[in-house]
């Protein structure tokens, strides 16, 4: 097995504050009728950091300079599509790159959502 190298304390130097807001899934209740999820907001530490150019020019123009990268503690599991909020700006978790197997975090690819894209309740 390799030996796992531990960035927590790097991690934690570069850390920020962000709410991570998961859609809970929909259920049936007691009488048998669907009822939708809801959303479920926590707090949370890790290190938002600005793409690279190399990492823009590389997704073919999906990827601009107001995405971020996340890095996070591997005991933190993000899924696809769920929403940050950090510094009045929201993102969509689009991609995880596993780093389970080397060390104790995970990066995800965090794709910036504009006030335009946003559908309105």
């Amino acid at each position: 097995m390799p030996e796992i190298y531990r960035f927590k304390r790097l991690i934690d130097k570069y850390s920020v504050s962000f709410q991570l807001e998961i859609e809970s899934a929909g259920a049936f209740n007691h009488i048998g009728e669907w009822v939708e999820g809801a959303p479920v907001t926590t707090s949370h530490t890790g290190a938002l950091l600005p793409l690279t150019q190399r990492q823009i020019y590389q997704s073919g123009g999906r990827l601009t300079d107001a995405d971020r990268t996340l890095i996070i503690s591997k005991s933190v599991v993000i899924p696809p599509k769920a929403k940050i909020d950090y510094k009045g700006k929201t993102y969509h978790v689009e991609a995880m790159i596993p780093f389970e197997d080397y060390g104790d975090f995970n990066s995800y690819t965090l794709k910036h959502v504009s006030a335009f894209n946003e559908v309105a309740p």
